[in-house]
């Protein structure tokens, strides 16, 4: 008996030791052949914290580090809601407003994360309470509230001929018919396993004419049929790296980037890789494709511009801050919120005009431009009509609410969602 027992023992000893062995090579060779890995002493675009990943946590120049040392109160509201595992699919209210510039303004059972998507009189959102809206733009009446399956990521829903496409925390993508409400498909891409925290798995999805693309955490692309919904590729890298923002699209080819600060370029449908770059520092949190060139600020607080065509950085500004997707693209000028809201010349870099902000992180959130005018928000509710001219205010709002999503403009309304589980319909007559 006693010879079974020591057996066992050396067995034992000899399989942890094969195990932290194999763990140390792959270690090695991971930062030796990959340079941008966590751990590559030479050259290391990721904090050691981001490979704890914390989907709540926002991207800083340090790193990863929870927001809530600057809006405690707001981050503890934020992780109540997001903590919550059941849905809460109540109807929406109209609220009576005390602002005087309010057209309307309505509670939701969750907040919205988004910019809301306006099609034809009729404004969409989806909340963190499972569901999504359709509301009439000049009175919140609502046409109907749909169930889905997952709270949805902050990024923009989409419209493609008569659906709504929108990405979910979960892995899962949903088509809904505009006018009714109604599923028309339902995709659940593969995430780790259920109750992952990275099973909070979508950080961006774009949509060309007949497929979608969600960007995913673990580092693949999931391509999908508009049709059908059903997966047809899944371009991506064999190595964990999370990637942060939709895909862009150029030539027939889809670019996607990652927090390892790589650019990969794939054919259209996913199945061939054309190329890669790697930055030398940094990675992006927002991607925009224009005129051959990829436009982008990254962590380093650096605005760049990357020629497609040589495949290398023309030209370089450091702004203020970060922004997050906060960029846009109007007639060879760069309007971006990055602490401070800048126009920049997007051929040379230089700043044309910039706007400073007038609260602690300044403007950070995705802008909207309607033919001369910018509207645009601060974090800590102050909204803003702008001249995209000259950068004079034309009006300034104050809801005095958080304000982290997108916003958007039709026909003299503002619409903004607060993550207070509001949305302001803001006058600008």
């Amino acid at each position: 008996m006693n010879k079974t027992y020591l057996v066992i023992f050396i067995a034992l000893v000899i399989t942890v030791t094969f195990l932290f062995f194999k763990a140390d090579v792959t270690k090695k060779v991971t930062e030796k052949f990959h340079p941008n890995s966590p751990k590559s002493a030479k050259n290391s675009n990721i904090p050691e914290n981001l490979t704890k990943f914390n989907p709540f946590e926002t991207p800083t120049i340090n790193g990863v580090r929870s927001r809530a040392d600057k809006l405690s109160e707001n981050m503890e509201y934020y992780f109540k809601e997001y903590s919550q595992e059941k849905p809460i699919r109540s109807k929406p209210i109209i609220e009576k407003s005390s602002l005087p510039f309010v057209a309307w303004q309505m509670k939701f059972e969750g907040s919205i994360l988004h910019k809301p998507v306006i099609r034809n009189g009729n404004l969409y959102v989806a909340t963190n309470g499972y569901q999504v809206h359709s509301l009439k733009t000049r009175t919140g009446s609502v046409l109907f509230s749909s169930p889905i399956a997952s709270q949805p990521i902050g990024a923009n829903l989409f419209v493609h001929e008569d659906k709504l496409i929108v990405a979910q925390r979960n892995g899962a993508v949903d088509a809904i018919d505009l006018k009714t409400g109604k599923q028309f498909w339902h995709h659940r891409s593969a995430v780790d396993e259920k109750g992952n925290p990275l099973d909070i798995s979508i950080s961006g999805i774009s949509i060309n004419e007949k497929s979608f693309f969600v960007s995913k955490h673990w580092g693949n692309v999931y391509i999908g049929s508009l049709k059908t919904g059903a997966t047809t590729e899944t371009p991506g890298v064999t190595y964990e790296s999370r990637i942060q923002l939709p895909s862009v699209f150029y030539n027939n080819t889809m670019i996607f980037t990652n927090v390892a600060g790589e650019l990969h370029t794939f054919d259209i449908e996913g199945s061939k890789k054309e190329w890669m770059h790697i930055f030398e520092k940094g990675y992006l949190l927002s991607l925009v494709e224009d005129d051959g060139s990829l436009y982008g600020i990254n962590n380093l607080k650096e605005l760049i511009r990357f020629d497609l065509g040589t495949k290398s950085i023309k030209w370089k500004k450091s702004l203020l801050d970060v922004g997050y997707q906060s960029l846009i693209i109007d007639n060879d000028v760069i309007y971006i919120g990055a602490g401070n809201l800048y126009a920049i010349n997007k051929k040379d870099g230089n700043i044309i005009w910039q706007k400073e902000k007038e609260s602690g992180e300044g403007f950070k959130r995705p802008i909207t431009l309607n033919d001369k005018t910018i509207y645009c928000t601060e974090t800590n509710g102050l909204i803003y009509s702008i001249n995209k001219e000259d950068g004079k205010i034309i009006k300034k709002w104050n809801i005095k609410e958080p304000i982290w999503s997108g916003i958007n403009y039709s026909k003299g309304l503002i619409f903004v969602p607060t993550i207070k589980k509001r949305l302001y319909t803001i006058k600008t007559y």
